[in-house]
């Protein structure tokens, strides 16, 4: 790790021949201590590489401030938590450099703070960003449905409302609000699923006097301390009538005199993930007319709608690095509906259009002019686990989720289709090959060796959630055992799946080469969680004592990915079956389950 961080702040040619050197001795000193073990013979040593380097010597890369960007009017005016603190450099509280704790920085441009309303107030979280790999960011945004109620709300505590605007507020409110009832109420209601059973989970947990049991019912009670006065706003919120007989709080009685927005919208909640729609009509703001602004204003003060792919795809920077890229965005990944796109592919006679799919993901590229790459691509994952990539443009959706857009044969934003070193095993052409569903091993073959290298796999990974099937896995539930009833249990595990798919982000976005997004001070190299092959080439080697079956001077020809790396070591060491599942030690704790390992075992001769 000395060896990664140091690439990371100064990237000269001889410091970092230094550090390798150092790095050299390091192993070297492992080998001597395994040398002259007595256990030498049995005893294997792994080593691999936490990803390549983006180092260019003689060029600097350029650290960009993503969370002070999103604070700005351009992004939204966003108040931003952020696993990292600003100007770390600075910072007495860091312990080390890039060791950190969640921080919430405020906007002053923000609609929902004292200084953006005057029924404002801080702490208003609207957006979280995980920037925690240099050269990518996950960006999770508050739900716009709770965007627009909380514009709402602030316009209700304003002092001497007119009747005719109370009541216009009156309708806008039951309108957002209902529009928001058809994710809010399943979601609340998982919510309290795991918030009532974790409760139950703890008090069994605190029967039993082990550490382990007693740590987990302390952390589970801390979770339940923060949640449930989440849960207790959302569900006042949902109470929220507009008619006296219906019951519940009605509306004129409510907000007819002073209220806390915080007991409807509590703070921290971000609610369910945007759509694309949402990302692309994003609202910030309430007019004195009570239209939604979805406006904002670029560097140069014109008007551009807040529609992030938009806003993304045409940043430009001051000052650009030595490549001359101005823009630091490179590509951007949201989800699709499957439903949707399928809907879609069949209008346009995609001739797999009938087979499920599983996973439909938008990629679009930043890129401008330039011939090999731009545009955009559906990547879709079918059922079986398949994958096809389709070229499209104009991708549009709408606000009752169906999606449009036209075929498109010109570019790509993974230049594959013009771009260099695509190799299909039968030799068609990139654009025949696209057309249909393939599996994953032969995308890996096909692609390895253009631009973006195996990035393919990366954007599936990143949203193949694997909650789901562990929670479902009979292994898992077995031992969940400390529950009154079945129903309980079963409140547990849907709260539980609940409880991951929410950090699922609204989008995720790249950095050019040389740039980095970065929270903290410089970071002159390097590039964690990039997409090209001089990033994503990890190093994976072995050695074995001699009766531990590791073969010697073989070299890995097949095109992996680091999913493959355990599972080759636990099959070579004969430590995994033909399922790819962990052949376990009888003296193993069974309440400690493992699900197939999802990469590939490349085979060894032993």
């Amino acid at each position: 790790t000395v060896m990664d961080h140091q690439q990371h702040v100064d990237p000269h040619p001889e410091n970092l021949i230094y550090w390798l050197v150092k790095l050299d001795r390091l192993v070297g000193t492992v080998f001597r201590a395994v040398e002259q073990s007595a256990r030498a013979a049995d005893t294997v040593v792994a080593m691999t590489s936490d990803h390549g380097s983006e180092i260019d010597p003689g060029r600097t890369a350029i650290s960009f401030p993503i969370t002070k960007v999103f604070r700005t009017p351009l992004m939204g005016g966003h108040t931003v938590k952020t696993l990292l603190v600003e100007g770390a450099w600075n910072a007495v509280t860091v312990p080390l450099p890039g060791i950190d704790f969640p921080r919430v920085y405020e906007s002053k441009y923000s609609p929902y703070g004292s200084k953006g309303h005057p029924k404002g107030e801080k702490g208003y979280i609207t957006a979280f960003l995980d920037n925690f790999g240099n050269g990518r960011s996950s960006v999770f945004l508050r739900n716009n449905d709770l965007n627009r109620l909380h514009l709402l709300l602030l316009e209700l505590r304003r002092d001497r409302i007119a009747p005719e605007r109370f009541a216009r507020l009156r309708e806008l409110f039951r309108a957002t609000l209902e529009r928001s009832r058809r994710w809010l109420e399943p979601d609340l209601a998982a919510y309290r699923d795991y918030h009532e059973s974790s409760l139950e989970l703890a008090a069994r947990l605190e029967e039993k006097a082990d550490n382990y049991s007693q740590d987990s019912a302390w952390r589970l009670r801390v979770e339940a301390k923060r949640d449930a006065p989440q849960i207790e706003a959302l569900e006042r919120l949902l109470r929220v009538r507009f008619e006296p007989e219906e019951g519940g709080l009605y509306f004129d009685e409510v907000f007819g005199k002073a209220f806390e927005i915080g007991d409807f919208i509590p703070k921290g909640y971000l609610g369910l993930a945007n759509d694309v729609h949402q990302l692309s009509n994003y609202t910030i703001g309430l007019d004195e007319e009570l239209n939604w602004v979805q406006t904002t204003v670029d560097h140069q003060g014109n008007p551009v709608p807040m529609d992030y792919f938009q806003v993304l795809s045409d940043y430009r920077a001051a000052n650009a690095p030595a490549n001359g890229l101005a823009n630091p965005y490179d590509v951007i990944l949201t989800r699709v509906p499957p439903a949707s796109a399928a809907a879609e592919l069949r209008r346009h006679g995609f001739r797999e259009a009938d087979r499920p799919i599983e996973l439909a993901l938008w990629v679009k590229s930043t890129a401008k002019g330039n011939p090999l790459k731009g545009g955009e691509a559906l990547l879709l994952q079918s059922a079986e686990g398949e994958v096809a990539y389709l070229p499209i443009a104009g991708l549009q959706q709408f606000e009752d989720g169906s999606a449009r857009f036209r075929m498109h044969a010109e570019t790509d934003p993974l230049a594959i289709l013009r771009g260099p070193g695509f190799e299909s095993p039968d030799g068609s052409s990139a654009w025949e090959w696209m057309g249909r569903y393939r599996p994953r091993r032969q995308w890996l073959r096909a692609v390895h060796r253009t631009e973006y290298g195996t990035s393919m796999a990366i954007l599936l990974d990143l949203y193949n959630d694997p909650v789901p099937a562990f929670v479902d896995s009979p292994d898992f539930q077995r031992y969940l055992i400390q529950f009154d009833s079945p129903e309980s249990k079963q409140r547990y595990l849907r709260g539980l799946k609940r409880k991951y798919a929410s950090v699922q982000p609204d989008f995720v976005v790249w950095s050019n080469p040389l740039w980095n997004f970065n929270s903290k001070a410089r970071t002159s190299g390097g590039s964690h969680a990039g997409l090209k092959p001089i990033v994503t080439r990890t190093s994976f080697l072995l050695w074995g004592g001699s009766r531990t079956g590791i073969p010697r001077g073989q070299r890995v020809e097949e095109v992996c990915t680091t999913l493959d790396v355990v599972p080759t070591l636990f099959r070579t060491l004969e430590m995994l079956d033909d399922r790819n599942r962990v052949i376990r030690d009888p003296a193993s704790i069974p309440e400690r389950p493992f699900l197939p390992f999802p990469g590939v075992a490349v085979e060894l001769e032993r």
